[in-house]
C-alpha cells in the first residue's frame, strides 16, 4: 500500500507458471462499495506512471463516475439489434439508399436480434445466407452484403474480434451474354 495515497495498491501474485507478477490497482468508494479499479502490470507502468493514473481515476470517481462500471460497459459486447440500430443511424445519414441496409439488417435481427455479436458464428451466417439463396440468390447477396458492411463497423470500433460475415462468399449468379 502506498504511503502517500490511499487505495494505491502494488500486488504481488504468481502466474500459472509460478513466476511473479505485480500489478497496479486502486481501491476507491466506501460506505459498502469499495472498487478495485486494476491500473496495469508493472512494466506497463512505471510507479509514477500509475500514480499518475490513479490520480486521474480517483479525479473522474470525485466528479460522479465510476470508472469500474464504465469500464464494463465499454467492454460489454452489444446485440445485433443494438448495434445495428446504431450502425443504421450511422448508415442513413452518409447514404441514399439506406432503405435495403434497413431491409436486410431486418432480416438478419429477425435470426440474431438477441445474440451478442461475439456470438454470431461463420457458419450461422453461412446457414443463414444459404436460407436465403435457395431462392433469391441476388437478395443473399445484397443480405450478405450489408451484414458484412455492419459486423465490419462493429469490428472498426472494437465491438467484435473478427467479422464472421467476411468468410462466406457470396452466391455465383449466372448471366447471360447476347451475341449480335
Amino acid at each position: 500500500y502506498d504511503e502517500d495515497m490511499p487505495g494505491f495498491v502494488l500486488k504481488l501474485s504468481r502466474t500459472s507458471a509460478g513466476a511473479l507478477r505485480a500489478t497496479f490497482l486502486l481501491r476507491y468508494g466506501g460506505r459498502g462499495r469499495m472498487r478495485t479499479y486494476t491500473i496495469g502490470r508493472y512494466g506497463e507502468y512505471d510507479v509514477q506512471g500509475a500514480r499518475e493514473e490513479a490520480e486521474r481515476v480517483l479525479g473522474l470517481y470525485r466528479d460522479g463516475h465510476d470508472p469500474v462500471e464504465e469500464r464494463k460497459e465499454a467492454r460489454r459486447v452489444p446485440t445485433l439489434t443494438e448495434w445495428a440500430d446504431e450502425y443504421l443511424k450511422e448508415v442513413e445519414l452518409r447514404k441514399k439508399s439506406h432503405r435495403e441496409d434497413k431491409r436486410f439488417l431486418g432480416l438478419a435481427k429477425q435470426r440474431w436480434g438477441s445474440k451478442p455479436l461475439d456470438k454470431i458464428t461463420t457458419d450461422a451466417v453461412q446457414r443463414w445466407f444459404n436460407a436465403i439463396a435457395e431462392s433469391h440468390k441476388i437478395t443473399a447477396n445484397r443480405a450478405l452484403a450489408s451484414l458484412r458492411a455492419c459486423l465490419q463497423a462493429a469490428w472498426r470500433r472494437d465491438k467484435i474480434t473478427g467479422n464472421p460475415a467476411m468468410k462466406v462468399r457470396p452466391a455465383q449468379i449466372r448471366t447471360m451474354t447476347l451475341t449480335a
